[in-house]
């Protein structure tokens, strides 16, 4: 099931239209219709929306982000401008953690250390409680794996 699944099937259950849940969510409405059509139209291929997209969706629907995305499993969850976490890489965390590890292996630890710091020092509080919560999300998932 993707998050466009899930999202239609919610709108269905509740007697709203995609405007509405749109609305409900802050999202556009077009996008809301291109999660539910599974498809970018710009690219021909599945979206791959953000974990904040993921949060506000779950939001409207009333459930946990960890909820939602254990109902979607067959979509993408984009982390950043340049990585998209497939579904399978979702499902096996230590694939996860070998891919973003390669991905910062060339930078010594201190430097990353020091530019996540930086980072999150530039966030607001939401972003914070964002970032927190996906990230426990990803070690509750590794622990219940093993």
């Amino acid at each position: 099931m993707t998050l466009g699944d899930c999202i239609k099937e919610y709108r269905d259950r509740h007697g709203l239209s995609q405007r509405q849940f749109a609305e409900l969510c802050g999202l556009s409405n077009a996008y809301v219709s291109i999660l539910e059509k599974n498809v970018n139209p710009k690219t021909g291929e599945a979206p791959a929306p953000t974990y904040g997209v993921y949060q506000k969706v779950a939001e409207a629907m009333e459930i946990s982000v960890q909820t939602l995305m254990e109902k979607a499993p067959d979509s993408a969850v984009s982390i950043g401008s340049k990585m998209t976490l497939d579904a399978p890489a979702r499902e096996w965390h230590p694939e996860v953690y070998n891919l973003l590890s390669s991905r910062i292996e060339s930078v010594p630890e201190a430097a990353t250390r020091s530019e996540l710091y930086s980072l999150y020092d530039k966030m607001s509080a939401t972003e914070k409680d964002k970032l927190l919560d996906y990230a426990r999300y990803i070690i509750d998932s590794h622990k219940r794996r093993k």
